[in-house]
């Protein structure tokens, strides 16, 4: 390989200069946390352990990673769904929530029959499929703003969540605004014991696959990918622009849907006050970490995932204030992400370069013959 390179100006020497630079950002990055924890935490070195090799540390951490890492790549992949169509939604977090509310209200209803956690899944897609199906037609046939119209129904979500728990299914001795346990039979199944692996993973993993190809293989990805690039050009040669575009934010909604009845089911075990915890947002972060792509959004939940968890880790651990773990989590994303964009170019320029010399050299052999 080496002498490949060399033969075509690419030298090894560059190719780990780019890998290098990567490895000194990241660790100029741990350094600038460090030193914050250093001015405002009690014990930096216990604060930045925690916050680094806390997820790791303990099964019981393990399966907490794991746990939120699934829900982080259920709504990373609805969002980077919605993002290839060149919509840009807001909405995850409001539709985690109705998922929720009505996989939950159906599990209440029916108790614990075999397999309800399957028809629980499948009521929580349909909610959330509906609720994005809402912005979606607004945008599509009323040139509404979806940045607006999804953050606004945001809060319409959330605040008939806590209002459906209150009013319909909070049982009269809580203190607080909680429903009823599932019974055990709607509990999402789980692998193994330490630690202890949910379902969900593999759901979000199947579900990355399912949308990577949706939009890779079929007719209508290859419709919401011309939207996404240009959605003028798209109309013109007679893509249904209008068509992928609401159902794009109605899918994106559905896998949401998924996500905030996979919480329930998994973690909750019942409906909360809060349960959605931003994970909408955060699939925000977690699709732009992997540029769009659905096959990258795995890596960069598990990656997201880490931080959150160890955050959390640190701040129970070492007396760390909740607002510069986030602080922190920021910090160390904004610098890998810059560098690992940087570099991530410069690779594609080498692999590029490397692919029109192999070209050239085909054409000239063939001139040749």
């Amino acid at each position: 390989m080496r002498r490949l390179l060399a033969e075509r100006g690419l030298t090894v020497n560059r190719l780990g200069g780019v890998l290098g630079n990567v490895t000194a950002v990241t660790a100029g990055a741990l350094i600038l946390i460090f030193l914050l924890l250093v001015l405002t935490s009690d014990d930096p070195v216990a604060a930045t352990d925690a916050l680094l090799s806390g997820p790791v540390s303990d099964p019981t951490r393990v399966t907490q990673w794991l746990g939120d890492s699934a829900t982080l790549m259920l709504t990373g992949i609805a969002v980077a769904l919605v993002f290839r169509v060149g919509q840009f939604s807001l909405g995850a977090e409001g539709q985690v929530a109705m998922g929720a509310l009505a996989s939950g209200a159906l599990l209440l209803h029916i108790g614990g029959t075999p397999g309800s956690w399957v028809v629980g899944l499948l009521v929580g897609a349909l909610a959330g499929f509906a609720w994005g199906a809402v912005p979606g037609v607004m945008k599509a046939y009323g040139n509404a703003d979806e940045i607006v119209s999804t953050l606004m129904l945001n809060y319409v979500a959330l605040f008939f969540f806590a209002f459906a728990i209150k009013e319909w299914l909070q049982p009269p001795n809580a203190g607080f605004a909680v429903s009823d346990f599932y019974e055990r039979n709607a509990w999402m199944p789980t692998f193994g014991e330490s630690p202890v692996v949910p379902l969900s993973l593999v759901l979000a993993l199947v579900l990355v696959i399912v949308v990577a190809y949706l939009l890779a293989r079929t007719r209508g990805g290859f419709e919401m990918r011309m939207a996404g690039s240009n959605m003028r050009f798209a109309a013109a040669v007679g893509l249904r622009v209008r068509r992928s575009v609401w159902l794009s934010m109605a899918l994106s909604g559905a896998i949401a849907g998924v996500a905030g009845a996979a919480i329930a089911q998994t973690e909750t075990h019942r409906l909360i006050l809060g349960l959605s915890g931003n994970f909408g947002y955060d699939g925000i972060l977690v699709a732009l970490l992997a540029a769009n792509r659905p096959l990258l959004v795995p890596v960069a939940a598990l990656a997201y995932g880490y931080l959150r968890t160890g955050g959390d880790i640190a701040q129970l651990t070492s007396n760390t204030p909740r607002e510069l773990i986030t602080t922190a989590q920021g910090v160390l994303i904004l610098f890998v992400t810059a560098r690992f964009t940087g570099a991530g170019a410069r690779l594609r320029d080498l692999v590029q370069r490397l692919r029109a010399r192999r070209t050239a050299d085909s054409v000239s052999t063939a001139e040749v013959r």
